[in-house]
């Protein structure tokens, strides 16, 4: 278990490494936190679900993923002008859901828990 779990947390670590490094690549200047929304979901990520920060601010487990072990959190690219979309969720019996981009996690947990 202790294995798993250092496997699945240091893993996450690499992969936003490297998201923050092709975001720097690319020229993006901020990000917006995405946490899963289900009711499996930390604390600490709904709260940190939908905020933004500047690329500059990056800093694990305080403004980006991992937030602690066997974090699902990750980050995508925010424009100021970005279009509206979708994301995905889960119900309260899990089966898969659209809900509109914007929507934070407090949002999604008062209408949907």
């Amino acid at each position: 278990y202790e294995a798993y779990r250092l496997l699945h947390t240091e893993g996450s670590f690499i992969i936003e490494q490297g998201t923050l490094a092709a975001y720097k690549e690319d020229g993006v200047k901020k990000y917006q936190i995405l946490a899963t929304l289900d009711h499996r979901t930390s604390e600490v990520c709904w709260e940190q679900d939908g905020k933004v920060y500047k690329i500059n601010d990056y800093t694990t487990g305080v403004t980006a993923p991992p937030f602690h072990p066997f974090c699902r959190t990750t980050t995508i690219p925010y424009y100021d002008d970005m279009e509206e979309g979708t994301r995905a969720a889960r119900d309260i019996k899990g089966k898969s859901i659209k809900v509109p981009a914007n929507m934070t996690y407090n949002e999604w947990k008062s209408k949907y828990l």
